[in-house]
């Protein structure tokens, strides 16, 4: 049954039949131009939306894009108008997102896709589609590239860090560890489950730890800026362990603080041979300053002998010069016996000559006389001088 003539039927004859038409044909118009208004109001929204927002038909073909679909691919609206919105996406994603986009669809989905930009770049979207009941789907797309570049960083930064020998912890803006590498794990003795949620000084940092140092990070963690220190921590078995420490926050685009990263290279073995350098050094220092003092004394006791040396050849030169003042006096003493020798006259000349020979004739019978005794007894009958 037809309702629209079931209702003129029932409509009063004219001129009351007059007056209903017109007041039908008054409010059909005030709901067209509320249904346009509506319209303007919702392209109105659509147009302020930064997200691309189109309308296919039942084949595919665009009939509606908003002013976001320009800048997105680079083609102008009315060049897009009729064209198969599939022409716009990657030849490797067209198979993806052909259900998507098809008026089969039969519910909304959604899946993140490629779309070629006029100069050739990819564009990454994040597509949402939903059938319309005329047949066709409305979609929108949300530029995706920025978010896609930093998670292909993050993904290769996480192989990075999952590969690399170094300590990697990754905290939020509070200072509480999100995520842990392996070496971190392999080092430490501490799995990624058992940190989470928790600060790394909290289960890291021991009794031999340097309190000062600790007070330098907590300080560059409030102040938001980037720190190194070498510090000792400790596994989860209590064993310590030195690490140089690279503390850098990260922030989000509008330059609110996001994370902290922390690189940690392990100096275990470094510091044991800083130890040991220090050990040997040490002990070549007390070396030296124990041959340096036996130089020392050695030094000492040789310029005592060079001293008494000296002090000894002082005093032979001394008793040199003695000698020769003794010598020059005795050769004085010779010249004035000679002179006055020569000063004596001829008689006593004689007689010292005379005392001479018999003084020699007493001393050569002197020694005979022990020997023999008649020797004597000759001596004693000798004439005596008077």
């Amino acid at each position: 049954m037809n309702i629209a003539s079931t209702a003129v039927d029932q409509l009063p004859s004219s001129p009351d039949r007059s007056l209903t038409t017109d007041l039908h044909v008054e409010a059909t118009q005030r709901l067209v131009e509320a249904l346009v208004e509506s319209d303007n109001r919702m392209s109105r929204r659509v147009e302020l939306l930064g997200d691309a927002v189109f309308e296919t038909d039942s084949h595919g073909k665009l009939v509606f894009m908003n002013s976001a679909w320009t800048p997105l691919i680079g083609l102008a609206i009315e060049d897009c108008l009729g064209q198969p919105v599939i022409d716009y996406v990657a030849p490797d994603s067209r198979e993806h997102a052909a259900g998507l986009l098809s008026a089969e669809c039969g519910s909304p989905g959604n899946a993140l896709t490629r779309f070629t930009h006029r100069d050739g770049r990819d564009v990454w979207v994040l597509l949402t589609t939903a059938p319309i009941a005329v047949g066709g789907v409305v979609g929108v797309l949300h530029d995706f590239t920025s978010e896609k570049a930093a998670q292909d960083q993050l993904s290769m930064l996480s192989i990075v860090a999952s590969s690399t020998d170094s300590l990697v912890v990754i905290t939020d803006a509070h200072g509480r560890a999100e995520w842990v590498n392996p070496a971190f794990e392999r080092r430490t003795g501490w799995t990624l489950q058992e940190v989470v949620g928790r600060t790394p000084g909290s289960f890291l940092q021991g009794p031999a730890t340097d309190r000062a140092t600790v007070e330098r990070l907590r300080c560059a963690l409030r102040e938001r800026r980037s720190i190194r220190e070498e510090i000792l921590n400790y596994t989860k078995a209590g064993d310590p362990y030195w690490v140089a420490l690279h503390i850098t926050p990260v922030n989000d685009d509008g330059g609110r603080l996001e994370r902290f990263i922390a690189v940690q290279t392990d100096t275990t073995e470094r510091k044991r041979y800083e130890r040991e350098i220090l050990d040997h050094q040490t002990l070549l220092e007390s070396r030296v300053m124990i041959r340096t003092a036996a130089l020392a004394r050695a030094k000492e006791e040789a310029e005592e002998a060079v001293r008494a040396t000296i002090a000894f050849t002082a005093e032979l030169t001394r008793a040199h010069d003695s000698l020769k003042e003794a010598q020059g006096q005795r050769r004085g003493l010779l010249d004035r016996m000679r002179a006055l020798s020569g000063r004596l006259g001829s008689h006593n000349q004689a007689s010292i000559s005379g005392k001479v020979k018999v003084w020699r004739w007493v001393d050569s019978v002197r020694f005979p006389v022990a020997s023999d005794p008649t020797v004597l007894e000759r001596s004693r009958s000798m004439p005596t001088r008077a």
